[in-house]
């Protein structure tokens, strides 16, 4: 998870020229951050994902065990 300004998040819809500036300069960091290939996969990657029940209880011990560190 990244963190952005207030600005960023909220302010984006008032000035439309300034959500594109935003979202371009973020997916520009982001590919030098963690490569071509792996950014074309977040934007491609739009399946729909079912989840069973025994994976979400996993999911959740998972991540109660590492709230707990």
């Amino acid at each position: 998870m990244h963190r952005q300004c207030k600005s960023c998040n909220a302010g984006s819809a008032k000035f439309a020229h300034k959500a594109e500036t935003v979202a371009v300069q973020y997916e520009l960091n982001l590919r030098e951050r963690i490569g071509n290939r792996r950014v074309d996969w977040l934007k491609n990657n739009t399946g729909i994902r079912r989840f069973n029940r025994e994976y979400c209880e996993r999911i959740k011990r998972i991540f109660n065990r590492k709230r707990r560190l």
